[in-house]
C-alpha cells in the first residue's frame, strides 16, 4: 500500500517546507505496516469521496490531499481543517510521524 499526503495553504504556508509525504507499507516494519493498514481501514479513506470546502470559506485553512493505492484499489480525497474526520486526522498524524 502506498499513501501520499500533500498539505497546502493555511496561515504561514511555505511550499518548500511542505513537501509531500509518501509512505509505502513495503518498507515499513511489519508492526508499522499493520498499524497503518488498520488506520486506513478505520478511516474508510478508500471508500469515502469528498472535496475541500469552497475556497472563499477556507482560504486560511490547511488543505490535505491524501492519495491511497492498495493493490490497485485507488482513491484520492481532499479535506480542510474544517471538514476533516477524526479518524482521518489520526491517519495524517501517523503519516507525518513515520515519514
Amino acid at each position: 500500500m502506498k499513501i501520499i499526503l500533500e498539505t497546502e495553504g493555511g496561515v504561514g504556508y511555505f511550499p518548500h517546507l511542505n513537501q509531500p509525504i509518501e509512505v509505502d507499507t513495503e518498507i515499513l516494519s511489519p508492526e508499522d505496516s499493520i498499524y497503518l493498514k488498520n488506520l486506513v481501514d478505520t478511516s474508510n479513506i478508500l471508500s469515502i469521496h469528498t472535496s475541500a470546502e469552497d475556497d472563499r470559506k477556507s482560504r486560511d485553512k490547511k488543505k490535505y490531499k491524501i492519495r491511497v493505492d492498495d493493490s490497485g484499489i485507488k482513491n484520492t480525497v481532499t479535506f480542510t481543517d474544517g471538514n476533516i474526520p477524526p479518524d482521518v486526522l489520526t491517519l495524517i498524524h501517523y503519516l507525518r510521524k513515520v515519514k
